[in-house]
């Protein structure tokens, strides 16, 4: 999901989502679709060797993998619709430009991308109605990827700050729980006293236009293919 909160609900067709917010008077606006790190799970489950070489993780393989590798190697776009998109009701899930000298390593590139992309898409529509924040915070399975978390700052031209810690629904409930018991007068400074951000990466401004122009075919495909979806 991509989300932010504000003391001004947003009402607009063009939103997914406005809801109110845990805290009085506040409410969340929220871009989302199941078009994230569940694709590289299924990726990794059909075309990755989980048995790595003993040295790491598998998700540390492809990290590596795709670290290697440049945003320019390659004009892969991958669609990351396996489990569907509100983007476009009847989207399906592919990889389009493949050739004969791309390798498994160059479509999982384009699997981080794809998804990526998709994220950017949620972003664009939530900046119609405010400005570019300063930063973001990214939690999730892609958190965990300092890969691609740089990825999403390069192509987003935006800090993206990781706040430390693993379950974060969980710490919420904590801190909503320490204001209730008064341990903490209020939210914010039960959130200064337990959250704090583990890393930061700053954007490439020499990747911008790259990621620009990948991201301009990415939605072209997406358009001209609704036609054969539907």
């Amino acid at each position: 999901n991509n989300q932010y909160v504000s003391k001004t609900p947003l009402v607009d067709k063009d939103l997914f989502m406005t809801s109110c917010y845990c805290i009085p008077d506040h409410y969340l606006m929220l871009e989302g679709s199941p078009t994230s790190a569940g694709n590289l799970e299924w990726f990794v489950n059909r075309l990755v060797d989980t048995g790595a070489d003993g040295s790491g993780s598998v998700y540390q393989e492809c990290d590596k993998a795709v670290a290697a590798g440049h945003p320019s190697d390659h004009a892969i776009i991958f669609l990351p619709f396996l489990h569907g998109t509100n983007e476009k009701s009847a989207a399906k899930s592919s990889f389009l430009g493949l050739e004969a000298h791309h390798t498994r390593d160059d479509m999982l590139r384009a699997v981080y991308e794809g998804i990526i992309f998709a994220h950017n898409h949620h972003l664009q529509r939530l900046l119609q109605f405010r400005e570019r924040p300063e930063c973001i915070r990214m939690t999730g399975g892609a958190a965990h990827s300092e890969v691609w978390v740089q990825m999403f700052a390069d192509c987003f031209q935006i800090p993206v700050e990781v706040p430390a810690g693993t379950e974060l629904g969980a710490l919420g409930a904590a801190i909503a729980a320490a204001v209730a018991t008064g341990i903490y007068p209020g939210y914010r400074e039960a959130v200064a006293g337990m959250t704090r951000v583990a890393r930061r990466c700053e954007p490439d401004p020499a990747r911008a236009s790259i990621y620009a122009e990948k991201y301009a075919r990415y939605k072209k495909a997406v358009a001209v293919l609704d036609r054969l979806w539907n």
